[in-house]
This record gives structure tokens, C-alpha cells and sequence, in this order.
């Protein structure tokens, strides 16, 4: 049982720390969902959040 609950405080750390950075960097880079006709959203919001949790 602590060895699952020590591998999912990791997992979690792990994409807590780097979803920011990954942020940062898809904004950057203009890796970005740019709003449209069809979307809700205002300004461009980054499309790379995925990345950090897998």
C-alpha cells in the first residue's frame, strides 16, 4: 500500500512541477489553440497541458 500511495505523490509532483514550464514554453513557442469563430475562449490558450501528465 505505501508503495502505490510513494508512486502516486511522485506522479503527481512530477506533473505539478513540469505543467507550468510546459505552459511557458507552448506559449512561447505559439504551440496555442487560437480562439475562433466556433470556440468560447478569448485569448490562446496553450494545447500542450497533456504532455506533463503523461
Amino acid at each position: 500500500m505505501a508503495i502505490i500511495l510513494a508512486a502516486c505523490v511522485t506522479a503527481f509532483l512530477i506533473s505539478f512541477t513540469t505543467l507550468p514550464v510546459i505552459i511557458k514554453y507552448s506559449l512561447r513557442k505559439n504551440l496555442g489553440d487560437a480562439p475562433g469563430k466556433r470556440k468560447v475562449h478569448k485569448t490562446v490558450k496553450p494545447s500542450m497541458g497533456g504532455v506533463a501528465i503523461f
